[in-house]
């Protein structure tokens, strides 16, 4: 019997709602000592950003006080990084970069990819595959504003924001099992947007947002069906696809989140040689009546909804009135709380432990850049000679169509 337990706080911020919960680990078993999920109004946080700092402030505490299931007993809290503003990729770095020299190589690969200047942006990254030839490397950043803007309001909450990470990265923690062998595909389809992560190894290896979600299905259902919104989004919720007039407004827009799902398996069993098999769902708008039936017909793979609480003992009758699937990724978030590996080695935005502030001197870039430059395949050379290949193909089509339009103008007419 073990005599010490541990407690841990997620916090998932979202443009609809906060979502608080607390798990307590004794032994190996979990359990939800406290949670809350409250909605937010339109307005406070737009597409990820916060629009009003002091009103989220006053949410965040609300929350923590209000009446619910349990107390909150920790104030360290792992919270999620809103996906709209994450920037995600993978990079393939040849095994020859050493781990010293790893920081060097990520900045240089990102400068050439980065949306955003290189002193703008908060970033980590993670190794999560590696092999005799190459390895791949996990790498996620955000502005430096809309870090520091989730901190500060963490922190006026009265909160400690140990760990800020990409919300793909916490659900994939939630709802993949450790014992996971094939790759798996998420769908989280919250209320704006749908966000589409490819997890392999216990670890992300894509994520991409397509903006059609919840809202979008009810404003459509409330135009096509002459309805009110209200009247639109409970029939969304009572009769989704399983009745025929919702299911005409509705089963035209999931085909850009089917048509990307497809893309997405094509693209990685191409890539990794490995195949997509199970797809699934989760995020307030998974509840959709039909919707995991539709996607199965549709992709001919298998798709379900996700369980968070796999492995948790949780309140089953407050658990009924409160859909579990809401509470994903802030499950996901807890439980990186609970383990002290994932706290440290984990990406966390805020820890500057992996990532590297300071500009390259010109020595190393040159160290890093022929290291990159060494890597003997021809889709490396690829990559890290986009630009001159673009500006190449560009010559190539304006040399063809001058010369054609040349051969035009000095053709004798007949």
């Amino acid at each position: 019997m073990a005599l010490f337990s541990k407690h841990a706080l997620g916090i998932d911020i979202s443009d609809a709602s906060i979502e608080m919960l607390e798990l307590k680990e004794k032994g190996r078993s979990l359990r939800v000592v406290a949670y809350r999920r409250f909605e937010l109004p339109d307005g406070m946080v737009e597409n990820g950003q916060i629009k009003d700092r002091a009103g989220l402030v006053g949410k965040l505490k609300e929350a923590a006080s209000a009446p619910g299931f349990g107390r909150f007993s920790t104030k360290s809290a792992v919270v999620s990084l809103p996906e709209s503003q994450a920037y995600i990729h993978l990079f393939r770095l040849p095994m020859v970069i050493s781990r010293q020299q790893l920081s060097d190589a990520i900045q240089y690969e990102a400068e050439e990819t980065l949306p955003l200047f290189w002193d703008q942006v908060r970033h980590d990254y993670q190794v999560v595959r590696q092999d005799t030839n190459d390895q791949d490397v996990l790498y996620v950043a955000c502005s430096t504003d809309i870090a520091q803007s989730y901190q500060q309001v963490i922190g006026e909450a009265g909160f400690e924001l140990e760990v800020l990470e990409a919300e793909s990265v916490s659900l994939a923690r939630a709802l993949v099992s450790a014992q996971a062998v094939e790759p798996v595909l998420i769908a989280d389809i919250g209320a704006r947007t749908a966000i589409l992560t490819v997890v392999d190894q216990q670890a992300v290896h894509f994520s991409e947002n397509i903006p059609i979600a919840g809202r979008r299905i009810t404003d459509a259902l409330a135009e096509k069906l002459s309805v009110p919104k209200e009247e639109a989004d409970a029939m969304k919720k009572k009769t989704g696809l399983n009745t025929l007039p919702t299911a005409q407004v509705i089963e035209p827009l999931l085909v850009s989140i089917l048509d990307a799902i497809n893309k997405i398996i094509r693209i990685y069993s191409k890539n990794s040689g490995r195949s997509i098999k199970r797809v699934l769902l989760c995020g307030g708008t998974s509840l959709l009546p039909g919707l995991a039936q539709h996607f199965s017909s549709q992709l001919h793979i298998q798709t379900q909804l996700a369980n968070p609480f796999e492995g948790i003992t949780q309140n089953e009758k407050i658990f009924t009135t409160q859909p579990p699937i809401l509470f994903s990724t802030v499950i996901g978030l807890a439980k990186r709380g609970l383990n002290d590996s994932t706290m440290r080695a984990g990406i966390n935005i805020l820890s500057p432990s992996k990532g590297n502030s300071k500009e390259l001197t010109g020595a190393q870039m040159k160290n890093v850049a022929s290291k990159l430059r060494s890597v003997p395949t021809a889709a490396g050379w690829m990559v890290r000679n986009k630009r001159g290949l673009i500006l190449l193909a560009v010559f190539v089509v304006l040399t063809a169509v001058f010369g054609i339009l040349y051969f035009i103008k000095m053709r004798p007419f007949s």
